[in-house]
């Protein structure tokens, strides 16, 4: 696919792909018939090609079932650069999967690389799929006697449950409630 620009005498940058654009056909424009039947122009029209495609993405690292969106930047050979809409793949999509937007889901725990091409240059983008961090849901404490005499002492536990289900033995910050007793 080529790229064209040119400027009409209103000074707008035209941009386009196969489209034929009038500027309006005043004298000094790029469009004035000649008598050939052709017309003249005061600035020519170059084509352009894509040298590199450029990657990003706001997040590398993802835990299963978050996503990140990928965007792709063309560089053209006249060093210009535009954001682009490329076609869009994953190395692995059992690890993660990519719609043709270019977002990015995870689905199981690795790492994969997200590929686009575009106007025969590739890039790629390597994202890591990792176990999300479980977090405290509940804390259960035990204590092996309820009634103490003074001087004596008691064993207290506390066991932490976490949002992926398992459970641990943990020692917590421990403080009283009545220190007066």
């Amino acid at each position: 696919m080529l790229r064209h620009f040119g400027v009409c005498s209103r000074g707008v940058l035209l941009v386009g792909t196969a489209v034929m654009v009038s500027c309006g056909g005043q004298p000094g424009s790029p469009t004035t018939p000649t008598s050939g039947g052709s017309s003249s122009t005061s600035n020519s029209t170059t084509a352009l090609t894509v040298t590199s495609l450029e990657l990003r993405a706001s997040e590398t690292t993802l835990t299963i079932g978050a996503t990140t969106a990928v965007i792709a930047t063309a560089t053209y050979s006249d060093g210009t650069t535009a954001t682009v809409m490329p076609i869009w793949s994953t190395s692995d999509p059992a690890v993660a999967t990519v719609t043709q937007a270019g977002t990015v889901t995870a689905v199981a725990v690795g790492t994969v690389t997200v590929i686009a091409s575009h106007e025969g240059r590739s890039g790629t983008l390597e994202i890591s799929v990792v176990v999300p961090t479980a977090t405290v849901s509940s804390l259960s404490v035990s204590v092996s006697s309820t009634t103490l005499t003074v001087g004596t002492t008691t064993s207290v536990s506390a066991t932490a449950t976490y949002s992926d289900g398992t459970t641990a033995t943990v020692t917590p910050n421990w403080s009283l409630s009545n220190t007066g007793w």
